[in-house]
């Protein structure tokens, strides 16, 4: 009889691999997945060889190998919902199940040294059984990508700048769902007065009236990096696609960087934890704390028992104390760049006052227990109140460390997503105008030295941030477009419907 080699132990390591990639194809790139897909099959190997050394039958491990990467994602899924991970403790029920697990696989280890069974039909039975599982998600992923939208960057239009004499820094500085303050009275009932009446006491000027170009960030970051609509991305993608990819594409190469980049500007890229900002291939710089896994493998390891397991070990604690020192850290570090010598170009991502809310008002970390005791209406508001003199202590920083007074446009992605709605079922027809006002309008503020300020118009949008700042300061002559509102229909990512004239 023809033995059966076991496959099972890596195509078992694949599945979940490819599993989460086939659910998330549009949000995540190829070379995302591409390594945690790698350390899983290396892992598997290295486990097969550890059994086999102990059980001396490569079948024999194989199966023992197989039943513990099983066990691994299947007790991972039952213990998730179980631990609260946000309090870094792991609790008595999620201890019970890692312990039973390390019982089962113990037990399983020392009856499969003790049985003498030929496990050649076993082994091609599970070889037939891993198989049909990783060519479900396999299928699904072909499918997709062979629907794709074959997106290219667009190749950077014939814009010439003109390096000042007096070259300046240049921060963009994002501060994610950050409404503006109509939409924030209206909403919340909350007067943000103080922070603006601050920014104008600096000499910013806070555009009143401003809208988001585009719902949510991807979409919004897209246009404003490029300083231009997404019409023509639509029409090339197609209004069906649900690829993401070129979004994100044109967030990591984007036309600001590429028109500055032969002027001799640093880039320092301060990246968040959504993955499309998390990094910039093209920054000279990264500026990021917190885990170094991406957003991808960081999902695919906490739903493993390798979770609760590092909790327990204290390997990694609260994700939610991660996020507030991280924002923290690199508040601290963006002031130093003024330090820098040369000019230097800043995109900086902030994802806050955007939920997770972690923040108290005054700024230290809000524990898991005080924010079960407020609101999630009080609990943004805090988080806002926190992330305003965050900005302010870094603004008089930058300006009073900078031997040129630099350039600095501080603007919200978005504003604040109503609460209740579902944006990806909503329908737009029967979306209140108060409720598109709350998740369109944005903070909007530009620090412009050496100017009068009198291009600046209280309903400027980011689409024409950039080109304000190339005509003003390196001598371009671009065209201002006009500012527009879009939302994209649910479903259709790339079927844009304007709504200016509802807000």
């Amino acid at each position: 009889m023809k033995r059966e080699f076991p496959i099972h132990p890596l195509l078992f390591a694949l599945f979940p691999v490819l599993s989460l990639y086939s659910v998330n194809v549009d949000e995540v790139s190829p070379r995302q997945f591409l390594w945690p897909m790698l350390v899983m099959l290396a892992t598997a190997i290295l486990m097969v060889l550890l059994a086999w050394l102990v059980l001396r039958d490569l079948r024999k491990a194989s199966v023992l190998v197989s039943l513990a990467l099983i066990l691994c994602f299947a007790c991972g899924h039952i213990v998730r919902p179980m631990n609260d991970s946000s309090s870094g403790v792991l609790s008595n029920l999620a201890k019970a199940i890692v312990a039973a697990w390390a019982a089962i696989l113990a037990v399983a280890a020392y009856l499969l040294w003790k049985t003498r069974r030929d496990f050649r039909k076993p082994t091609g039975l599970l070889n037939i059984v891993a198989a049909v599982m990783v060519a479900v998600p396999t299928i699904a992923i072909t499918a997709s990508e062979m629907t794709g939208s074959g997106h290219t960057t667009p190749d950077a239009p014939d814009i010439r700048l003109s390096m000042p004499e007096t070259p300046r820094d240049l921060y963009y500085i994002i501060l994610d769902r950050y409404p503006s303050a109509s939409a924030l009275q209206e909403q919340h009932g909350f007067d943000n007065s103080e922070f603006l009446n601050y920014l104008s006491r600096k000499g910013f000027f806070v555009a009143s009236e401003s809208h988001a170009n585009y719902a949510f960030t991807a979409y919004s970051l897209a246009s404003s990096l490029n300083m231009t609509y997404l019409d023509e991305l639509s029409q090339e993608v197609g209004e069906d696609s649900t690829d993401k990819e070129p979004l994100h594409d044109l967030i990591q190469d984007y036309e600001v960087w590429r028109l500055l980049k032969p002027l001799g500007y640093e880039y320092v890229h301060f990246g968040s934890w959504w993955e499309p900002t998390r990094r910039n291939a093209s920054a000279d710089i990264n500026v990021n704390r917190g885990p170094r896994l991406s957003e991808f493998s960081m999902t695919l390891l906490r739903n493993t028992i390798l979770d609760p397991i590092g909790i327990g070990l204290g390997l990694w604690g609260d994700p939610r104390k991660a996020q507030w020192e991280r924002v923290r850290y690199e508040f601290d570090k963006l002031a130093e760049v003024s330090e820098r010598q040369g000019p230097t170009f800043v995109f900086a991502h902030f994802t806050v006052p955007h939920p997770d809310f972690v923040f108290d008002r005054d700024g230290s970390f809000l524990t898991p227990e005080l924010a079960a005791q407020r609101t999630t209406d009080a609990q943004y508001i805090d988080q806002l109140v926190a992330t305003n003199k965050m900005a302010e202590t870094l603004i008089d920083g930058l300006l009073a460390n900078s031997e040129t007074p630099p350039i600095i446009v501080l603007q919200g992605d978005e504003g604040d997503i109503p609460w209740g709605i579902d944006w990806d079922d909503a329908s737009w027809d029967q979306v209140t105008d108060t409720e598109l006002r709350e998740e369109l309008g944005i903070l909007n503020a530009y620090y412009f030295p050496g100017t009068d300020g009198k291009t600046l118009y209280p309903s400027i949008t980011p689409v024409n941030s950039f080109r304000e700042v190339f005509n003003l300061y390196f001598d371009a002559d671009l065209e201002l477009l006009p500012d527009r509102s879009y939302i994209a229909h649910p479903g259709q990512p790339y079927a844009f419907y304007d709504v200016t004239d509802r807000l």
